[in-house]
């Protein structure tokens, strides 16, 4: 199995975008509009480790260990949670563009993966992820390590 095409097909079927390669190029990335409401799936190149069994007869495993953010267009100078009062909560990058990626992937993301009969999910590490790239997108960054079956 080719871990980056699976990804590739769970998150086309969420409807976000999906680009892989290393983050040099996912700069290149610009969103369609300032506004543009669609999500981007970025996951930069994936380690693969096969195991094998003892004696080194055949393998035994496929672990995949990367790191993706789900993000969305932004807005540089919007304040990070209501920092200056001059905004409400709801205005701010956490309610808009961090919390429903959060919502998002504890749901639909990490359902496909768990009742995947071939996968299974080990870890997610998620911290915030905000003003990346030259576009300004905000969301969500993702250590990942998944097991193949």
């Amino acid at each position: 199995m080719i871990i980056v095409e699976r990804l590739r097909e769970i998150v086309e079927g969420l409807g976000w975008v999906f680009h892989y390669g290393r983050q040099d190029f996912q700069n290149l990335v610009e969103a369609s509009a300032e506004d543009d409401p669609l999500w981007y799936f970025f996951l930069s190149p994936v380690t693969t480790t096969y195991d094998y069994s003892v004696g080194g007869g055949f393998r035994s495993g496929e672990q995949y260990e990367g790191y993706f953010m789900i993000l969305t267009k932004s807005d540089i100078d919007q304040e990070y949670d209501a920092q200056t009062g001059e905004r409400t909560i709801d205005e701010g990058k956490w309610r808009q563009h961090i919390l429903p990626k959060l919502q998002e992937i504890a749901g639909s993301f990490e359902k496909e993966i768990i009742c995947s009969p071939d996968l299974i999910l080990v870890y997610l590490r998620i911290i915030d992820a905000i003003n990346q790239f030259d576009t300004n997108f905000d969301g969500i960054a993702v250590n990942f390590k998944i097991r193949k079956v």
